[in-house]
């Protein structure tokens, strides 16, 4: 509970955030017996989800990005199969392992942090990007510095810039959204430089079309 100072769990009871805060509630009604699943079900209800009138295209599809952060420790988020990018799940935990750690010690030779996804062939109709950050200062870890940028190229080589626009707020979370006209592209490059903080944490990196009306 206190952890040598304020722990988990008391930081967790002080916490005017309401998916923090549930991690002491139902922890409580767990050591109590009476944890339900509606409990659960009820908590799980305002997980961060991507749009669902947007078909996003990117999910599953491969991705190079630049080396996550390792020190060969057990902390969850450097747990990194290489899949966390493009599987659909926005990050909600503070250090899970569905973020990809960004460090500042390990940029590209372009000084810069980079996810390019590969959508296996060319979309004639893309029309939205997202790209999600965290922001928990207590651990070192914070948004990028807004200079996010979205490249799209037909052949992997030949990369033409998108978009810059401007880093969105959502209480320990950030978004780069762009929706524009149908672009053409194969792979889609978002870039992005580090703040002063350690870490920058992504959750998705995704790419949509319209869905189509039945």
């Amino acid at each position: 509970y206190q952890d040598g100072k304020s722990g988990v769990y008391y930081d967790a009871w002080r916490s005017t955030n309401a998916r923090a805060r549930s991690i002491y509630d139902l922890t409580y009604k767990y050591a109590k017996g009476t944890l339900t699943q509606a409990d659960i079900d009820d908590n799980r209800s305002d997980i961060l989800t991507l749009a669902e009138e947007i078909d996003w295209v990117s999910i599953g599809k491969s991705y190079v990005a630049s080396t996550p952060y390792s020190d060969g420790s057990a902390v969850d988020y450097q747990n990194n199969s290489g899949t966390e990018l493009t599987d659909g799940i926005l990050g909600a935990s503070d250090l899970g392992t569905e973020w990809h750690a960004f460090h500042i010690t390990k940029l590209d030779p372009d000084g810069r942090m980079n996810v390019t996804i590969d959508l296996g062939e060319v979309y004639n109709d893309l029309t939205h990007f997202l790209i999600q950050f965290s922001h928990l200062e207590k651990y070192g870890i914070d948004d990028p510095a807004d200079d996010v940028k979205i490249y799209i190229s037909e052949n992997g080589t030949d990369f033409t810039l998108l978009a810059e626009p401007s880093l969105e707020y959502v209480d320990t979370t950030s978004y780069v959204t762009y929706d524009c006209e149908p672009v053409s592209a194969r792979y889609v490059k978002y870039s992005l430089v580090n703040s002063n903080a350690n870490f920058v944490f992504c959750g998705e990196a995704a790419v949509g079309v319209d869905k189509e009306e039945v």
